[in-house]
């Protein structure tokens, strides 16, 4: 067949339609939908529409999905202070700081308390959990706190603030 055969049998369409067929084939391209043989302007703007309504349906469930997940994960394992009091568990706090006299007001035994000097003290002991001779909470200063968790902050939350003091609690 010579090419003046191929030039005997083109048909021209109308300029809109020849739009239509531009647009039907730049997304029928990248959704692989070419296979269909759609005639009319209309069945293809349609078929364009839904196929981006399910592309969005299906972004928004996966992104939900996700998020519901990820904040499964991130709960802390304790939020409450006195929680961890009425469970008997320990809470540690940085050696030599006022925040033992806090949490001895809050009904903490002597024993309960753990004083630690070093951040890597703190990541071992809450590591290690109250069971284990370690600790389920750290109870500081803000300051010290937000320093923690600039180095530690995939294992650690802060759960809340009292007296100007935050508690960071292993997650």
């Amino acid at each position: 067949m010579g090419s003046g055969a191929l030039c005997k049998q083109r048909i021209s369409c109308p300029p809109h339609k020849q739009v239509g067929m531009i647009f039907w084939f730049s997304f029928s391209t990248l959704v692989f939908a070419h296979r269909e043989k759609l005639i009319s302007n209309l069945s293809r703007f349609v078929v364009i529409v839904w196929v981006f309504v399910v592309l969005v349906l299906t972004s928004s469930y996966t992104a939900s999905l996700t998020s519901m997940l990820t904040v499964e994960q991130l709960r802390p394992t304790h939020t409450d202070i006195d929680q961890i009091r009425r469970n008997g568990e320990s809470v540690g706090y940085q050696k030599g700081s006022y925040v033992a006299d806090i949490l001895k007001s809050y009904g903490f035994d002597d024993t309960k308390l753990k004083s630690y000097s070093t951040f890597e003290e703190y990541d071992r002991a809450l590591q290690a959990g109250s069971r284990k001779g370690g600790v389920s909470a750290i109870m500081d200063e803000l300051p010290y706190i937000r320093l923690f968790l600039a180095i530690y902050c995939n294992n650690y939350t802060m759960t809340n603030f009292t007296y100007g003091t935050g508690v960071f609690l292993h997650v």
